[in-house]
């Protein structure tokens, strides 16, 4: 996946970009990468195919649901 992202094909526009005189003027600061599973996110940033951020957000455990007992009936 990263290949993918950090691609520097001459023709067109690749996705990578650090030329400065491209035809839309507009360069790659940086490249994300976001891995979601069960567990919670992983993202990483890349600069120059460097790994310059990475971190892991893990899901939160939900509390369990709070059940109130049902109010006793009483019959007149």
């Amino acid at each position: 996946m990263l290949d993918v992202l950090h691609d520097r094909a001459l023709s067109g526009l690749p996705i990578y970009r650090d030329d400065p005189h491209d035809p839309d003027d507009e360069n790659t600061l940086a490249t994300a990468l976001f891995e979601i599973g069960n567990a919670g996110v992983s993202m990483k940033a890349y600069r120059r195919r460097q790994c310059a951020f990475d971190t892991f957000v893990a899901c939160a455990t939900p509390e369990p649901a709070r059940v109130s007992a049902p109010a006793a009936l009483t019959r007149n």
